[in-house]
């Protein structure tokens, strides 16, 4: 008696968790053609996202099953929503109705995104200019097809493409936004509520601060206030040189301007070492114009502080400041400074069923690096340059008998034969989903999410629901930025 009046509980309230706890389960709910359809499903698996970090933007599918016929057409919309909020939204390909030995009725449905209705727009004669951002040129080029696009800029650096498509195009236009997202180096990804998101890969490695090191000279950095600042090279943290401030009696210290904007509500983390050599041992960090600052205490040793800002409006002429507290002199030393873009990763680790990692040599890379620098145009990629190399990765080979290119010109070879880096994708990542309120619920493809260790771009989202059970979700994905930014 007692087992069953719990599981009448729990049909009702949801999913008992190991501890005990009861939990709403997610609830799923089905539209065609604007009628709720949920009170005959059995079952619903939708994807969203791309293959891989080199991969174009595609149609995503969805599958339903459901018991009893369905009045249902070829084009009717369908919307998949958790708690009424949109998880999936396309058009219905086809419906197959099944009567069993029973003289029971099941229909299966299948869907393809609003994506899919890209490839039957086209353009014609469309002439590029030579400075596009990239948002702005997809949802000009989708409007004049009668295609409402949203594209959301989700780099700091923003969306600028690098080198447009050269003469006129005319063809489909995916395919014409594709060809724009390679020339911009970005990927381009649908979201659950219809906007397309996009990265600029090399964005993610940005580094605001130019002259971090203090190899060479101080190119960037000036007094601020009362300060003497110079370059040293007796013994720094790292490299040929470090910076030296003696902030003198009014507050002084070293400023950085960037050039850039720091977007609203992106995170941004200052790195640097540091260590205190005279005088005062209460020092601050500023964002000038943002209002943002955080203090630290250094002590005579090289250590490393950090602070993450968060601007609240987009800060178009940042100053990075490093000075003192006080009117007391003090002499700090500073080197390897930087300023990037933080990642906001949704913990995922309570809900890791299975958590596969594949390591291999990456040749994805390479294939990568030859369209950008080969035949097509587009950036040229210099090995002995460490910047293009933390960002495109290892050297060029153009198959000529002299070997290593500097200015690679073609196609490349693969890691596995010429030398090269192993890095570890998720291949396989499974989620389980038992509670409504669940974080999960709101990733997008290209969020990013973090297994306890790690943290890992999205790059395809698999679902699977089935009413009055905790929903599964499987993922692939990406740590790239550790790659771009040499971590």
């Amino acid at each position: 008696m007692l087992r069953l009046l719990l599981a009448l509980i729990l049909a009702v309230t949801g999913w008992l968790l190991p501890g005990g706890q009861v939990v709403a389960l997610p609830t799923i709910g089905v539209t065609i053609d604007g009628g709720t359809v949920t009170s005959q499903l059995q079952s619903a698996t939708w994807n969203l996202g791309i293959s891989n970090f080199l991969a174009d933007l595609s149609p995503n599918t969805a599958s339903l099953s459901f018991k009893g016929q369905l009045s249902v057409s070829p084009a009717d919309s369908v919307v998949i929503t958790a708690g009424g909020t949109a998880m999936w939204t396309g058009r219905l390909d086809s419906a197959v109705e099944v009567r069993d030995v029973n003289g029971d009725y099941w229909t299966s449905v299948s869907a393809t995104d609003t994506i899919g209705a890209l490839g039957a727009a086209r353009l014609r004669n469309i002439t590029p200019g030579t400075s596009l951002e990239l948002d702005t040129e997809i949802e000009a080029r989708a409007a004049t097809a009668g295609v409402t696009i949203d594209v959301v800029d989700s780099s700091s650096g923003g969306l600028v493409s690098l080198n447009p498509p050269a003469g006129t195009f005319d063809g489909p236009l995916l395919e014409y936004m594709n060809l724009l997202a390679r020339t911009s180096n970005a990927m381009l990804a649908l979201q659950r509520d219809g906007k397309i998101k996009a990265w600029v890969r090399e964005k993610m490695a940005e580094d605001f601060i130019t002259n971090h090191s203090f190899d060479v000279d101080l190119t960037g950095w000036t007094a601020y206030n009362s300060s003497t600042i110079s370059r040293q090279t007796s013994a720094p943290y790292a490299g040929a040189g470090n910076l030296q401030i003696i902030s003198g009696t009014g507050f002084g210290g070293a400023q950085y301007a960037v050039t850039g904007t720091l977007k609203k509500d992106h995170a941004y983390r200052l790195r640097f070492w540091a260590k205190a050599t005279a005088g005062s041992s209460d020092w601050w960090m500023d964002l000038e114009g943002a209002g943002l600052g955080s203090g630290f205490t250094p002590t005579s040793s090289w250590a490393m502080y950090s602070v993450i800002w968060t601007p609240t409006a987009d800060d178009t002429s940042p100053v990075v400041i490093i000075r003192d507290t006080d009117t007391t002199t003090g002499t700090l030393q500073v080197d390897s400074v930087t300023l990037t873009e933080v990642v906001n990763a949704t913990d995922v680790s309570a809900s890791i069923v299975e958590w596969e990692k594949t390591t291999s040599v990456d040749v994805d890379i390479n294939r990568w690096l030859g369209f950008i620098s080969g035949g097509g145009g587009g950036t040229t990629v210099d090995e002995d340059d460490a910047a293009d190399i933390a960002i495109y990765g290892e050297r060029a080979y153009d198959g000529t008998p002299d070997g290593w290119e500097t200015t690679p010109d073609c196609p490349l070879v693969d890691w596995y034969t010429y030398g090269g880096s192993q890095r570890p994708i998720v291949t396989r990542g499974e989620l389980v989903v038992s509670s409504s309120t669940s974080a999960l619920l709101a990733l997008d493809p290209l969020d990013w999410v973090n297994d306890g260790t790690d943290d890992w771009q999205i790059m395809s989202m698999t679902w699977s629901a089935t009413p009055g059970e905790p929903w599964r979700l499987t993922i692939t994905a990406d740590n790239l930025i550790y790659l771009l930014r040499g971590y």
